[in-house]
């Protein structure tokens, strides 16, 4: 093997060495509620729907190790929201949902998410999208882009779960499909009338 080719060998593998492991957590801010349905909106599930109570921030860990979220903090544009309880954890793969008295406005806000330290780990920008009855959510979990989360499941919001664990009960076929799916019966037909002369 030349030198050359070591050398890229080498720089691969250190490469690789870098990569962060997959326990090692990144803490995403997942999924928000801004603007409870006012019909069916009772996210937190206690039986009443409130605008201001059934208001949550969903949190994912991308990493497979349980991590403290003790002294972590969330922030709307305006300031101080939440502080996160000295026994607040959240499990590898998993997450963790802050319910009630956030103050997200429907029409626009900013969501921040800091650790125990201060630093920015995450923050979602939105605006009137977010007072459309529905959540804004991450799909896939923890790495997608933010869309309403009526646009991946039949549900509004889907708190301390993946939003593709509610799919679509009846999902639509692409239209390509469907031009594949008459082709397919069409080309039946043909071959019945032609088996018949």
């Amino acid at each position: 093997m030349g030198r050359t080719a070591w050398g890229l060998l080498a720089f691969g593998f250190g490469l690789l060495m870098l990569r962060p492991s997959h326990a090692e957590a990144v803490i995403l801010i997942n999924e928000v509620l801004a603007d409870p349905p006012a019909v069916g909106g009772d996210a937190n599930g206690d039986g009443v729907i409130s605008p201001t109570q059934d208001e949550f921030v969903e949190l994912f860990n991308t990493g497979t190790a349980q991590m403290s979220l003790a002294g972590w903090t969330l922030w709307d544009a305006t300031g101080l929201r939440r502080t996160l309880a000295a026994d607040a954890a959240i499990s590898g793969q998993g997450f963790f949902v802050v319910f009630g008295g956030l103050g997200l406005n429907n029409d626009g806000d900013t969501v921040s998410l800091f650790n125990e330290t201060g630093i920015l780990q995450d923050r979602l920008a939105y605006g009137p999208e977010g007072g459309m009855d529905a959540s804004l959510t991450r799909f896939p979990d923890g790495e997608g882009s933010f869309t309403r989360h009526t646009f991946v499941s039949t549900q509004p919001f889907s708190p301390g779960a993946s939003a593709a664990a509610a799919p679509p009960s009846h999902p639509m076929p692409e239209p390509c499909s469907l031009v594949l799916l008459g082709l397919g019966g069409a080309a039946s037909l043909f071959r019945r009338t032609a088996s018949t002369f």
